[in-house]
Protein backbone atom coordinates (compact mmCIF):
# COMPACT_ATOMS: atom_id res chain seq x y z
CA UNK A 1 0.00 0.00 0.00
CA UNK A 2 1.38 3.36 -1.04
CA UNK A 3 1.35 6.10 1.57
CA UNK A 4 1.28 9.76 0.66
CA UNK A 5 4.60 11.40 1.73
CA UNK A 6 2.76 14.18 3.56
CA UNK A 7 0.62 11.67 5.43
CA UNK A 8 3.68 9.57 6.24
CA UNK A 9 5.54 12.54 7.70
CA UNK A 10 2.51 13.64 9.70
CA UNK A 11 2.04 10.12 11.03
CA UNK A 12 5.70 10.02 12.04
CA UNK A 13 5.15 13.17 14.05
CA UNK A 14 2.26 11.49 15.80
CA UNK A 15 4.31 8.38 16.49
CA UNK A 16 7.10 10.44 18.00
CA UNK A 17 4.85 12.43 20.28
CA UNK A 18 1.15 11.67 20.08
CA UNK A 19 0.40 13.67 23.20
CA UNK A 20 1.89 16.83 21.71
CA UNK A 21 0.05 16.20 18.49
CA UNK A 22 -3.29 15.88 20.26
CA UNK A 23 -2.60 18.99 22.26
CA UNK A 24 -1.57 21.03 19.27
CA UNK A 25 -4.46 20.51 16.93
CA UNK A 26 -7.72 18.94 18.00
CA UNK A 27 -9.57 19.63 14.74
CA UNK A 28 -6.66 18.76 12.46
CA UNK A 29 -4.48 16.12 14.03
CA UNK A 30 -7.34 14.32 15.72
CA UNK A 31 -8.91 13.88 12.29
CA UNK A 32 -5.57 12.60 11.07
CA UNK A 33 -5.45 10.03 13.85
CA UNK A 34 -8.91 8.87 12.83
CA UNK A 35 -7.75 8.46 9.23
CA UNK A 36 -9.52 11.41 7.65
CA UNK A 37 -7.16 11.74 4.71
CA UNK A 38 -8.51 15.03 3.27
CA UNK A 39 -7.36 16.90 6.37
CA UNK A 40 -3.70 15.82 6.17
CA UNK A 41 -2.23 19.00 4.69
CA UNK A 42 -4.20 21.25 7.03
CA UNK A 43 -3.22 19.05 9.94
CA UNK A 44 0.43 19.30 9.00
CA UNK A 45 0.24 23.08 8.66
CA UNK A 46 -1.47 23.54 12.01
CA UNK A 47 0.66 20.92 13.69
CA UNK A 48 3.98 22.45 12.65
CA UNK A 49 2.81 25.89 13.77
CA UNK A 50 1.76 24.46 17.09
CA UNK A 51 4.97 22.49 17.61
CA UNK A 52 6.88 25.72 17.12
CA UNK A 53 5.08 26.95 20.20
CA UNK A 54 6.65 24.15 22.22
CA UNK A 55 10.11 25.29 21.21
CA UNK A 56 9.24 28.66 22.73
CA UNK A 57 6.39 27.75 25.10
CA UNK A 58 6.36 31.16 26.77
CA UNK A 59 4.59 32.53 23.73
CA UNK A 60 1.41 30.48 24.00
CA UNK A 61 -0.42 29.74 27.26
CA UNK A 62 -3.32 28.19 25.37
CA UNK A 63 -1.04 25.63 23.75
CA UNK A 64 0.47 24.68 27.09
CA UNK A 65 -3.01 24.35 28.56
CA UNK A 66 -4.03 22.05 25.69
CA UNK A 67 -0.88 20.03 26.25
CA UNK A 68 -1.88 19.61 29.89
CA UNK A 69 -5.32 18.37 28.84
CA UNK A 70 -3.71 15.82 26.53
CA UNK A 71 -1.35 14.60 29.25
CA UNK A 72 -4.26 14.31 31.67
CA UNK A 73 -6.29 12.31 29.17
CA UNK A 74 -3.32 9.94 28.85
CA UNK A 75 -3.13 9.58 32.64
CA UNK A 76 0.20 11.42 32.86
CA UNK A 77 -0.94 13.72 35.64
CA UNK A 78 2.41 15.06 36.81
CA UNK A 79 3.23 16.18 33.27
CA UNK A 80 -0.24 17.68 33.03
CA UNK A 81 0.37 19.65 36.22
CA UNK A 82 3.71 20.92 34.88
CA UNK A 83 2.04 22.02 31.64
CA UNK A 84 -0.78 23.88 33.42
CA UNK A 85 1.72 25.57 35.72
CA UNK A 86 3.76 26.62 32.69
CA UNK A 87 0.63 28.09 31.11
CA UNK A 88 -0.08 30.04 34.30
CA UNK A 89 3.48 31.39 34.35
CA UNK A 90 2.86 32.71 30.85
CA UNK A 91 -0.53 34.20 31.77
CA UNK A 92 -1.48 34.31 35.45
CA UNK A 93 -5.07 35.21 34.54
CA UNK A 94 -5.60 32.23 32.23
CA UNK A 95 -8.48 30.81 34.26
CA UNK A 96 -8.82 27.68 32.10
CA UNK A 97 -5.37 26.54 33.23
CA UNK A 98 -6.23 27.18 36.88
CA UNK A 99 -9.45 25.20 36.50
CA UNK A 100 -7.78 22.28 34.71
CA UNK A 101 -4.98 22.27 37.28
CA UNK A 102 -7.61 22.04 40.03
CA UNK A 103 -9.26 19.10 38.27
CA UNK A 104 -5.93 17.28 38.09
CA UNK A 105 -5.11 17.94 41.74
CA UNK A 106 -8.55 16.62 42.66
CA UNK A 107 -7.93 13.40 40.71
CA UNK A 108 -4.72 12.93 42.72
CA UNK A 109 -6.48 13.58 46.04
CA UNK A 110 -4.70 16.90 46.65
CA UNK A 111 -7.93 18.64 47.57
CA UNK A 112 -6.34 21.59 49.37
CA UNK A 113 -4.44 22.47 46.20
CA UNK A 114 -7.55 21.87 44.13
CA UNK A 115 -9.54 24.28 46.30
CA UNK A 116 -6.87 26.96 45.90
CA UNK A 117 -6.91 26.64 42.11
CA UNK A 118 -10.71 26.60 41.88
CA UNK A 119 -10.77 29.77 43.99
CA UNK A 120 -8.17 31.38 41.73
CA UNK A 121 -10.19 30.47 38.64
CA UNK A 122 -13.27 32.05 40.26
CA UNK A 123 -11.32 35.13 41.24
CA UNK A 124 -10.40 35.64 37.59
CA UNK A 125 -13.79 34.58 36.24
CA UNK A 126 -16.53 34.87 38.92
CA UNK A 127 -19.08 33.52 36.46
CA UNK A 128 -17.35 30.16 36.14
CA UNK A 129 -20.22 28.14 37.59
CA UNK A 130 -18.56 24.79 36.97
CA UNK A 131 -15.66 25.77 39.26
CA UNK A 132 -18.06 26.90 41.98
CA UNK A 133 -19.92 23.58 41.70
CA UNK A 134 -16.67 21.67 42.07
CA UNK A 135 -15.88 23.66 45.22
CA UNK A 136 -19.30 22.78 46.59
CA UNK A 137 -18.69 19.08 45.88
CA UNK A 138 -15.42 19.20 47.80
CA UNK A 139 -17.13 20.94 50.71
CA UNK A 140 -19.95 18.41 51.20
CA UNK A 141 -20.62 17.47 54.83
CA UNK A 142 -17.51 19.25 56.13
CA UNK A 143 -19.43 21.17 58.78
CA UNK A 144 -20.93 18.03 60.32
CA UNK A 145 -17.59 16.25 60.32
CA UNK A 146 -15.91 19.25 61.88
CA UNK A 147 -18.48 19.29 64.69
CA UNK A 148 -17.99 15.57 65.23
CA UNK A 149 -14.26 16.16 65.54
CA UNK A 150 -14.88 18.96 68.02
CA UNK A 151 -17.08 16.72 70.14
CA UNK A 152 -14.45 13.97 70.09
CA UNK A 153 -11.85 16.43 71.32
CA UNK A 154 -13.93 17.43 74.31
CA UNK A 155 -14.84 13.82 74.97
CA UNK A 156 -11.12 13.13 75.32
CA UNK A 157 -10.81 16.09 77.70
CA UNK A 158 -13.71 14.73 79.72
CA UNK A 159 -12.09 11.31 79.99
CA UNK A 160 -8.80 12.89 81.02
CA UNK A 161 -10.45 14.93 83.76
CA UNK A 162 -12.46 11.96 84.95
CA UNK A 163 -9.27 9.92 85.24
CA UNK A 164 -7.72 12.69 87.34
CA UNK A 165 -10.73 12.73 89.66
CA UNK A 166 -10.66 8.96 90.10
CA UNK A 167 -6.97 9.17 90.93
CA UNK A 168 -7.30 12.03 93.43
CA UNK A 169 -10.98 12.27 94.46
CA UNK A 170 -10.29 14.34 97.57
CA UNK A 171 -8.64 17.11 95.56
CA UNK A 172 -11.79 17.90 93.57
CA UNK A 173 -14.70 19.96 94.94
CA UNK A 174 -18.20 18.40 94.69
CA UNK A 175 -19.31 20.56 91.76
CA UNK A 176 -16.48 19.17 89.65
CA UNK A 177 -18.34 15.86 89.47
CA UNK A 178 -20.24 17.42 86.55
CA UNK A 179 -17.85 17.20 83.65
CA UNK A 180 -17.42 19.60 80.76
CA UNK A 181 -18.56 18.03 77.49
CA UNK A 182 -18.04 21.00 75.20
CA UNK A 183 -17.01 24.63 75.24
CA UNK A 184 -17.58 27.42 72.81
CA UNK A 185 -17.66 31.18 72.67
CA UNK A 186 -20.32 33.87 72.60
CA UNK A 187 -20.86 37.58 73.20
CA UNK A 188 -23.27 39.90 75.00
CA UNK A 189 -26.03 41.51 72.95
CA UNK A 190 -28.08 43.10 75.73
CA UNK A 191 -27.85 45.06 78.94
CA UNK A 192 -29.78 42.43 80.86
CA UNK A 193 -27.58 39.53 79.87
CA UNK A 194 -28.58 38.14 76.48
CA UNK A 195 -25.79 36.22 74.76
CA UNK A 196 -25.38 34.99 71.18
CA UNK A 197 -23.57 31.70 70.44
CA UNK A 198 -23.88 28.73 68.06
CA UNK A 199 -26.77 26.28 68.37
CA UNK A 200 -24.39 23.32 68.19
CA UNK A 201 -22.44 24.63 71.21
CA UNK A 202 -25.45 24.31 73.53
CA UNK A 203 -27.34 21.48 71.83
CA UNK A 204 -28.11 18.65 74.27
CA UNK A 205 -26.74 20.43 77.34
CA UNK A 206 -28.22 19.76 80.77
CA UNK A 207 -26.80 23.06 81.93
CA UNK A 208 -25.21 26.05 80.20
CA UNK A 209 -22.67 28.34 81.83
CA UNK A 210 -21.17 31.58 80.52
CA UNK A 211 -18.45 33.85 81.80
CA UNK A 212 -15.17 35.64 81.27
CA UNK A 213 -13.20 32.40 81.66
CA UNK A 214 -13.61 28.83 82.90
CA UNK A 215 -13.40 29.86 86.56
CA UNK A 216 -15.81 32.79 86.47
CA UNK A 217 -19.11 31.41 85.20
CA UNK A 218 -22.81 32.05 85.71
CA UNK A 219 -25.74 29.84 84.72
CA UNK A 220 -27.67 30.74 81.55
CA UNK A 221 -30.88 29.52 79.97
CA UNK A 222 -31.47 28.84 76.28
CA UNK A 223 -34.07 31.35 75.08
CA UNK A 224 -34.13 30.29 71.44
CA UNK A 225 -32.23 28.08 69.01
CA UNK A 226 -32.07 28.18 65.21
CA UNK A 227 -30.29 25.04 64.00
CA UNK A 228 -30.63 25.95 60.32
CA UNK A 229 -28.43 29.03 60.84
CA UNK A 230 -26.57 27.50 63.83
CA UNK A 231 -27.50 30.33 66.21
CA UNK A 232 -28.67 30.26 69.82
CA UNK A 233 -29.82 33.05 72.14
CA UNK A 234 -28.99 32.67 75.83
CA UNK A 235 -29.88 34.77 78.87
CA UNK A 236 -28.13 34.88 82.21
CA UNK A 237 -30.36 33.16 84.76
CA UNK A 238 -29.45 35.45 87.63
CA UNK A 239 -27.30 38.56 87.63
CA UNK A 240 -26.97 38.19 91.39
CA UNK A 241 -24.92 35.05 90.83
CA UNK A 242 -22.68 36.67 88.23
CA UNK A 243 -19.08 37.48 89.02
CA UNK A 244 -18.03 41.09 89.48
CA UNK A 245 -16.32 40.92 86.10
CA UNK A 246 -19.50 39.69 84.38
CA UNK A 247 -21.61 42.39 86.07
CA UNK A 248 -19.10 44.97 84.91
CA UNK A 249 -19.39 43.75 81.34
CA UNK A 250 -23.17 43.94 81.43
CA UNK A 251 -23.11 47.44 82.90
CA UNK A 252 -20.85 48.61 80.07
CA UNK A 253 -23.60 47.78 77.59
CA UNK A 254 -25.67 50.62 79.01
CA UNK A 255 -28.63 51.45 76.79
CA UNK A 256 -32.32 51.76 77.51
CA UNK A 257 -34.43 48.65 77.00
CA UNK A 258 -32.30 45.77 75.73
CA UNK A 259 -29.95 45.41 73.00
CA UNK A 260 -27.28 46.46 71.16
CA UNK A 261 -24.87 48.73 73.07
CA UNK A 262 -25.05 52.51 73.00
CA UNK A 263 -23.28 52.68 69.64
CA UNK A 264 -24.59 49.40 68.33
CA UNK A 265 -22.85 46.08 67.83
CA UNK A 266 -23.84 44.54 64.50
CA UNK A 267 -22.77 46.24 61.28
CA UNK A 268 -25.54 46.96 58.80
CA UNK A 269 -23.46 46.51 55.63
CA UNK A 270 -22.49 43.10 54.29
CA UNK A 271 -18.89 41.91 54.48
CA UNK A 272 -16.58 42.95 51.65
CA UNK A 273 -14.22 40.60 49.88
CA UNK A 274 -10.69 41.08 51.19
CA UNK A 275 -11.56 43.29 54.18
CA UNK A 276 -9.66 42.78 57.43
CA UNK A 277 -11.36 40.94 60.29
CA UNK A 278 -10.50 39.84 63.83
CA UNK A 279 -11.87 36.72 65.53
CA UNK A 280 -12.25 36.57 69.32
CA UNK A 281 -13.07 33.61 71.52
CA UNK A 282 -11.89 30.73 73.66
CA UNK A 283 -10.37 28.03 71.40
CA UNK A 284 -9.95 24.69 73.21
CA UNK A 285 -11.69 26.12 76.27
CA UNK A 286 -9.15 26.46 79.08
CA UNK A 287 -6.88 23.68 77.78
CA UNK A 288 -4.33 26.13 76.36
CA UNK A 289 -4.95 29.02 78.74
CA UNK A 290 -7.87 30.51 80.65
CA UNK A 291 -7.94 33.79 78.71
CA UNK A 292 -9.59 35.18 75.60
CA UNK A 293 -7.66 34.79 72.35
CA UNK A 294 -7.78 36.75 69.10
CA UNK A 295 -6.64 36.02 65.54
CA UNK A 296 -6.59 38.29 62.51
CA UNK A 297 -7.34 37.63 58.85
CA UNK A 298 -9.40 38.72 55.87
CA UNK A 299 -12.75 37.88 54.28
CA UNK A 300 -11.84 35.21 51.72
CA UNK A 301 -15.30 34.89 50.16
CA UNK A 302 -18.62 36.65 50.71
CA UNK A 303 -20.56 33.38 50.71
CA UNK A 304 -20.24 30.15 52.65
CA UNK A 305 -20.35 26.48 51.75
CA UNK A 306 -22.71 25.56 48.92
CA UNK A 307 -22.98 29.26 48.07
CA UNK A 308 -24.75 29.99 51.38
CA UNK A 309 -25.58 33.71 51.31
CA UNK A 310 -26.10 33.76 55.09
CA UNK A 311 -22.44 32.95 55.73
CA UNK A 312 -19.02 34.10 54.58
CA UNK A 313 -15.53 32.62 54.47
CA UNK A 314 -12.51 33.96 56.35
CA UNK A 315 -8.89 32.91 56.74
CA UNK A 316 -8.34 33.98 60.37
CA UNK A 317 -7.31 30.95 62.44
CA UNK A 318 -10.30 29.17 64.00
CA UNK A 319 -10.12 26.22 66.39
CA UNK A 320 -12.63 24.09 68.34
CA UNK A 321 -14.00 26.40 71.03
CA UNK A 322 -14.09 29.47 68.77
CA UNK A 323 -17.62 28.54 67.69
CA UNK A 324 -20.10 31.29 68.55
CA UNK A 325 -17.47 33.98 69.02
CA UNK A 326 -17.67 37.45 67.45
CA UNK A 327 -15.95 38.49 64.22
CA UNK A 328 -15.01 42.19 64.10
CA UNK A 329 -14.22 44.51 61.23
CA UNK A 330 -11.42 47.08 61.46
CA UNK A 331 -13.80 49.60 63.06
CA UNK A 332 -14.88 47.33 65.90
CA UNK A 333 -18.28 46.49 64.41
CA UNK A 334 -19.38 42.86 64.63
CA UNK A 335 -19.76 41.48 61.10
CA UNK A 336 -20.39 37.84 61.97
CA UNK A 337 -20.34 34.87 64.33
CA UNK A 338 -17.80 32.06 64.00
CA UNK A 339 -19.59 28.87 62.97
CA UNK A 340 -17.14 26.30 61.55
CA UNK A 341 -13.89 25.44 59.85
CA UNK A 342 -13.35 23.17 56.86
CA UNK A 343 -12.63 19.65 58.08
CA UNK A 344 -9.17 18.33 57.20
CA UNK A 345 -10.20 14.68 57.21
CA UNK A 346 -12.93 15.32 54.69
CA UNK A 347 -10.30 16.39 52.19
CA UNK A 348 -7.72 13.73 52.94
CA UNK A 349 -5.00 16.37 53.10
CA UNK A 350 -3.96 19.47 54.98
CA UNK A 351 -6.52 22.27 54.76
CA UNK A 352 -5.54 25.59 56.25
CA UNK A 353 -7.43 28.79 56.97
CA UNK A 354 -10.78 27.85 55.41
CA UNK A 355 -13.27 28.97 58.05
CA UNK A 356 -16.82 30.29 58.05
CA UNK A 357 -18.94 32.84 59.89
CA UNK A 358 -22.67 33.60 60.09
CA UNK A 359 -23.26 37.09 58.70
CA UNK A 360 -24.38 39.91 61.01
CA UNK A 361 -27.51 40.36 58.89
CA UNK A 362 -28.52 36.76 59.67
CA UNK A 363 -27.85 37.32 63.38
CA UNK A 364 -29.93 40.51 63.30
CA UNK A 365 -32.90 38.68 61.78
CA UNK A 366 -32.59 36.02 64.48
CA UNK A 367 -32.64 38.67 67.22
CA UNK A 368 -35.63 40.48 65.72
CA UNK A 369 -37.56 37.21 65.51
CA UNK A 370 -36.98 36.85 69.26
CA UNK A 371 -38.28 40.32 70.09
CA UNK A 372 -34.97 42.06 70.73
CA UNK A 373 -34.73 45.66 69.46
CA UNK A 374 -31.52 46.39 67.69
CA UNK A 375 -29.31 49.28 66.84
CA UNK A 376 -27.02 49.13 63.83
CA UNK A 377 -23.35 49.81 64.34
CA UNK A 378 -21.63 52.23 61.98
CA UNK A 379 -18.15 52.80 63.38
CA UNK A 380 -15.92 53.89 60.51
CA UNK A 381 -12.69 54.91 62.24
CA UNK A 382 -10.13 52.16 61.76
CA UNK A 383 -8.72 50.72 64.99
CA UNK A 384 -5.50 48.89 65.76
CA UNK A 385 -5.48 45.19 66.55
CA UNK A 386 -4.81 46.06 70.18
CA UNK A 387 -7.88 48.31 70.31
CA UNK A 388 -10.04 45.62 68.72
CA UNK A 389 -8.78 43.07 71.24
CA UNK A 390 -9.76 45.43 74.05
CA UNK A 391 -13.28 45.69 72.62
CA UNK A 392 -13.46 41.90 72.41
CA UNK A 393 -12.45 41.54 76.05
CA UNK A 394 -15.52 43.59 77.00
CA UNK A 395 -17.93 41.57 74.87
CA UNK A 396 -16.78 37.99 74.25
CA UNK A 397 -17.58 35.14 76.64
CA UNK A 398 -16.70 31.50 77.20
CA UNK A 399 -19.74 29.22 76.91
CA UNK A 400 -19.66 25.84 78.68
CA UNK A 401 -22.02 22.96 78.01
CA UNK A 402 -22.38 20.64 81.01
CA UNK A 403 -23.91 17.19 80.99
Amino acid sequence: MLVDPVLKKSLSILSDDQVHAKACDINGLWNLVEGSYPYVNEAKRRGLKCFAGFVRPGRDASTLNNLGIAYSNEGQYQKAIASYQAAIRVDQNFFQAHYNLALTYSKLGSNDKAIAEYKEALRINPGLTVARNKLDELGQNTTDERLAGEQNLFKENKQRRQAQIEKEPSSQPPEEQTFQSETGSGFFVSKIGHVITNAHVVDGCNRVMVGGNANKQVSAEIVSSDKSNDLALLKLSSLEMASAESKSLIQKLSIVVVPLASKGLLRSEDVRLGEKVLVAGYPFGDTLSNTIKVTAGIVSAVRGLSDDSGQFQLDAAVQPGNSGGPIYDSGGNIVGVVVSQLNKRAFGSLVENVNFGVKASTVRQFLVSNGLPLKKSQRIEEKSTEQLAEIAQNQALMVKCLQ
